[in-house]
Protein backbone atom coordinates (compact mmCIF):
# COMPACT_ATOMS: atom_id res chain seq x y z
CA UNK A 1 0.00 0.00 0.00
CA UNK A 2 2.42 2.29 0.94
CA UNK A 3 4.77 1.21 -2.39
CA UNK A 4 1.56 2.59 -4.15
CA UNK A 5 1.20 5.45 -2.35
CA UNK A 6 4.63 6.65 -3.04
CA UNK A 7 4.50 5.51 -6.86
CA UNK A 8 1.30 8.00 -7.34
CA UNK A 9 3.15 10.89 -5.48
CA UNK A 10 6.51 10.72 -7.06
CA UNK A 11 4.22 10.52 -10.65
CA UNK A 12 2.61 13.43 -9.48
CA UNK A 13 6.09 15.24 -8.56
CA UNK A 14 7.76 14.13 -12.02
CA UNK A 15 4.01 15.87 -13.85
CA UNK A 16 4.80 18.80 -11.87
CA UNK A 17 8.40 19.34 -12.38
CA UNK A 18 8.06 18.30 -16.37
CA UNK A 19 5.20 21.37 -16.39
CA UNK A 20 7.18 23.90 -14.75
CA UNK A 21 10.08 23.21 -17.09
CA UNK A 22 7.74 23.10 -20.08
CA UNK A 23 6.67 26.51 -19.08
CA UNK A 24 10.38 28.21 -18.37
CA UNK A 25 11.39 26.50 -22.34
CA UNK A 26 10.65 29.47 -24.79
CA UNK A 27 8.69 27.75 -27.63
CA UNK A 28 10.42 26.04 -30.48
CA UNK A 29 9.25 28.25 -32.97
CA UNK A 30 10.54 31.75 -31.78
CA UNK A 31 14.25 33.08 -32.05
CA UNK A 32 16.23 35.73 -30.43
CA UNK A 33 16.69 38.90 -32.52
CA UNK A 34 19.76 41.06 -31.70
CA UNK A 35 19.51 44.95 -33.16
CA UNK A 36 22.40 46.84 -33.60
CA UNK A 37 22.01 50.25 -33.59
CA UNK A 38 25.12 51.61 -35.31
CA UNK A 39 26.06 55.79 -34.94
CA UNK A 40 27.93 56.78 -37.96
CA UNK A 41 28.68 59.68 -39.48
CA UNK A 42 28.33 60.26 -43.54
CA UNK A 43 27.66 56.04 -43.18
CA UNK A 44 31.01 55.52 -41.90
CA UNK A 45 31.45 54.24 -37.92
CA UNK A 46 31.05 57.53 -35.58
CA UNK A 47 34.22 58.22 -33.68
CA UNK A 48 33.73 60.58 -30.62
CA UNK A 49 36.33 62.99 -30.55
CA UNK A 50 37.16 62.78 -34.40
CA UNK A 51 36.54 66.11 -36.11
CA UNK A 52 33.87 65.87 -38.95
CA UNK A 53 32.75 68.83 -41.76
CA UNK A 54 28.79 69.14 -41.61
CA UNK A 55 27.50 69.85 -44.91
CA UNK A 56 27.01 73.12 -43.46
CA UNK A 57 31.10 73.40 -43.62
CA UNK A 58 30.98 73.49 -39.90
CA UNK A 59 33.39 71.44 -38.21
CA UNK A 60 32.18 69.16 -35.39
CA UNK A 61 33.62 67.27 -32.58
CA UNK A 62 31.09 64.57 -31.01
CA UNK A 63 31.98 63.62 -27.68
CA UNK A 64 28.58 62.10 -26.37
CA UNK A 65 25.62 60.78 -26.98
CA UNK A 66 23.02 59.03 -25.55
CA UNK A 67 19.66 58.33 -26.36
CA UNK A 68 16.40 56.14 -25.43
CA UNK A 69 14.83 53.64 -27.74
CA UNK A 70 11.82 52.56 -26.59
CA UNK A 71 8.24 50.89 -27.93
CA UNK A 72 10.25 48.64 -29.95
CA UNK A 73 7.90 46.33 -32.77
CA UNK A 74 8.98 44.05 -35.14
CA UNK A 75 5.99 43.68 -38.59
CA UNK A 76 5.99 41.01 -40.02
CA UNK A 77 5.42 39.75 -43.65
CA UNK A 78 2.31 37.19 -42.64
CA UNK A 79 0.71 40.79 -41.01
CA UNK A 80 1.74 39.93 -36.81
CA UNK A 81 3.36 42.11 -34.66
CA UNK A 82 5.69 41.50 -32.01
CA UNK A 83 5.38 44.37 -29.20
CA UNK A 84 8.67 44.18 -26.94
CA UNK A 85 7.68 44.26 -23.17
CA UNK A 86 9.00 47.10 -20.66
CA UNK A 87 10.90 48.54 -24.03
CA UNK A 88 13.02 51.39 -22.86
CA UNK A 89 16.69 51.19 -23.49
CA UNK A 90 19.24 53.54 -22.95
CA UNK A 91 22.40 54.02 -25.12
CA UNK A 92 25.27 56.20 -24.51
CA UNK A 93 28.21 55.97 -26.57
CA UNK A 94 30.68 55.93 -23.11
CA UNK A 95 29.17 52.55 -23.41
CA UNK A 96 29.37 51.04 -26.63
CA UNK A 97 27.79 47.46 -25.31
CA UNK A 98 24.58 49.39 -25.04
CA UNK A 99 23.64 50.07 -28.66
CA UNK A 100 23.15 45.96 -29.27
CA UNK A 101 19.55 45.18 -27.81
CA UNK A 102 18.01 41.34 -27.68
CA UNK A 103 14.93 40.43 -27.81
CA UNK A 104 13.97 37.06 -26.99
CA UNK A 105 10.80 34.86 -27.92
CA UNK A 106 10.45 36.82 -31.17
CA UNK A 107 7.88 34.68 -33.23
CA UNK A 108 10.02 32.56 -36.04
CA UNK A 109 8.51 34.70 -38.63
CA UNK A 110 9.86 36.83 -41.81
CA UNK A 111 10.47 40.96 -40.58
CA UNK A 112 9.19 42.90 -42.86
CA UNK A 113 9.61 46.42 -40.99
CA UNK A 114 10.81 47.69 -37.68
CA UNK A 115 9.41 50.38 -35.56
CA UNK A 116 10.65 51.94 -32.81
CA UNK A 117 10.65 55.51 -30.33
CA UNK A 118 13.21 58.39 -30.23
CA UNK A 119 12.25 58.99 -26.46
CA UNK A 120 10.29 58.05 -23.25
CA UNK A 121 5.88 58.23 -23.47
CA UNK A 122 4.15 59.90 -21.21
CA UNK A 123 3.03 56.45 -19.38
CA UNK A 124 7.63 56.43 -18.03
CA UNK A 125 7.62 60.05 -17.45
CA UNK A 126 4.48 59.91 -15.21
CA UNK A 127 4.94 56.84 -13.24
CA UNK A 128 7.47 58.19 -10.89
CA UNK A 129 10.54 56.64 -9.23
CA UNK A 130 12.00 54.23 -11.74
CA UNK A 131 14.72 51.71 -12.13
CA UNK A 132 17.34 50.28 -15.02
CA UNK A 133 17.80 52.60 -17.64
CA UNK A 134 15.20 54.87 -16.80
CA UNK A 135 17.04 55.18 -13.11
CA UNK A 136 17.16 59.48 -12.86
CA UNK A 137 21.43 58.53 -12.09
CA UNK A 138 21.89 57.72 -15.39
CA UNK A 139 21.72 61.37 -15.90
CA UNK A 140 18.86 61.79 -18.36
CA UNK A 141 16.15 63.34 -16.43
CA UNK A 142 15.42 66.82 -15.73
CA UNK A 143 12.49 67.29 -13.41
CA UNK A 144 9.07 65.55 -12.93
CA UNK A 145 7.67 68.72 -14.88
CA UNK A 146 9.93 68.07 -17.63
CA UNK A 147 10.55 64.49 -17.55
CA UNK A 148 13.04 62.52 -18.98
CA UNK A 149 15.94 63.93 -21.46
CA UNK A 150 15.19 62.05 -24.90
CA UNK A 151 18.37 62.56 -26.11
CA UNK A 152 21.47 63.96 -25.73
CA UNK A 153 24.56 65.04 -28.16
CA UNK A 154 27.28 67.25 -26.97
CA UNK A 155 30.63 68.49 -28.34
CA UNK A 156 32.78 71.07 -29.78
CA UNK A 157 32.60 73.49 -33.05
CA UNK A 158 34.98 76.16 -34.00
CA UNK A 159 31.20 77.75 -35.37
CA UNK A 160 29.63 78.23 -31.83
CA UNK A 161 29.64 81.56 -30.16
CA UNK A 162 29.78 79.54 -26.84
CA UNK A 163 32.10 79.08 -23.97
CA UNK A 164 34.56 76.67 -24.93
CA UNK A 165 33.01 76.52 -28.51
CA UNK A 166 30.67 73.86 -26.95
CA UNK A 167 27.09 72.58 -28.28
CA UNK A 168 24.85 71.06 -26.26
CA UNK A 169 21.17 69.23 -27.44
CA UNK A 170 19.60 67.58 -24.49
CA UNK A 171 16.27 67.21 -26.46
CA UNK A 172 13.31 66.44 -24.12
CA UNK A 173 9.39 67.07 -23.41
CA UNK A 174 6.18 65.23 -22.54
CA UNK A 175 3.71 67.16 -22.10
CA UNK A 176 1.36 69.08 -24.73
CA UNK A 177 2.47 71.06 -26.77
CA UNK A 178 6.12 70.30 -26.40
CA UNK A 179 5.81 65.97 -26.45
CA UNK A 180 9.41 65.88 -28.35
CA UNK A 181 8.58 61.80 -28.35
CA UNK A 182 9.12 60.74 -32.26
CA UNK A 183 8.29 57.25 -33.59
CA UNK A 184 9.48 55.98 -36.87
CA UNK A 185 8.92 52.94 -38.75
CA UNK A 186 11.62 51.25 -41.15
CA UNK A 187 11.86 48.67 -43.95
CA UNK A 188 14.35 45.88 -42.70
CA UNK A 189 16.39 45.49 -46.46
CA UNK A 190 18.05 42.05 -44.65
CA UNK A 191 17.56 40.20 -41.79
CA UNK A 192 21.13 38.13 -41.46
CA UNK A 193 21.50 35.34 -38.99
CA UNK A 194 18.93 37.00 -36.65
CA UNK A 195 20.38 39.93 -36.71
CA UNK A 196 19.20 43.54 -37.71
CA UNK A 197 21.57 46.87 -38.01
CA UNK A 198 19.74 50.44 -37.93
CA UNK A 199 22.33 53.20 -38.83
CA UNK A 200 21.80 56.26 -36.77
CA UNK A 201 23.80 59.00 -39.30
CA UNK A 202 24.42 62.22 -37.45
CA UNK A 203 25.33 63.78 -40.24
CA UNK A 204 21.94 64.03 -41.24
CA UNK A 205 20.99 65.66 -38.03
CA UNK A 206 24.08 68.39 -38.39
CA UNK A 207 23.46 68.93 -42.14
CA UNK A 208 20.75 71.17 -41.33
CA UNK A 209 21.74 73.13 -37.88
CA UNK A 210 23.77 76.16 -38.71
CA UNK A 211 26.07 75.97 -35.67
CA UNK A 212 26.71 79.69 -35.84
CA UNK A 213 22.81 80.85 -34.81
CA UNK A 214 21.82 77.66 -33.00
CA UNK A 215 23.86 75.69 -30.78
CA UNK A 216 21.87 74.62 -27.30
CA UNK A 217 18.50 73.38 -26.32
CA UNK A 218 18.31 72.30 -22.45
CA UNK A 219 14.63 72.76 -21.93
CA UNK A 220 11.30 71.41 -23.90
CA UNK A 221 9.84 73.78 -25.92
CA UNK A 222 9.74 74.45 -30.19
CA UNK A 223 13.48 74.14 -30.80
CA UNK A 224 13.01 70.80 -28.90
CA UNK A 225 10.04 69.94 -31.27
CA UNK A 226 11.78 70.75 -34.30
CA UNK A 227 14.88 69.40 -33.52
CA UNK A 228 13.14 66.24 -32.62
CA UNK A 229 11.86 66.06 -35.81
CA UNK A 230 15.46 66.54 -37.23
CA UNK A 231 16.88 63.44 -34.86
CA UNK A 232 14.13 61.36 -35.87
CA UNK A 233 15.27 61.09 -39.71
CA UNK A 234 18.99 60.50 -38.80
CA UNK A 235 17.73 56.53 -38.31
CA UNK A 236 18.26 54.14 -41.64
CA UNK A 237 17.50 50.63 -41.86
CA UNK A 238 20.28 48.36 -43.92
Amino acid sequence: MKTKIAAILWTILSISLLAKAQTKMPPSNTQKILITFAPTFNKKPLQTNKWYVTAQNDSVKIELVKLYISNIRLYFSNGEVFNEPNSYHLLDTDQPETFNIALHNVPAHKISHIGFSLGIDSLANTAGALEGDLDPSKGMYWAWQSGYINLKIEGISPSCNTRKHAFEFHIGGFLPPNNALRTTKLKVKKQNQHTLTINMDLARFFDTIDLHTFNSIMIPGKSAMQTADKAIKTFLAR
